[in-house]
């Protein structure tokens, strides 16, 4: 599912920011 790839790269880079 490249949806669910691309959500879970926005979640990584959301914590990596933080």
């Amino acid at each position: 599912m490249i949806l669910m790839d691309m959500f879970l790269m926005l979640i990584s880079s959301l914590i990596l920011v933080i």
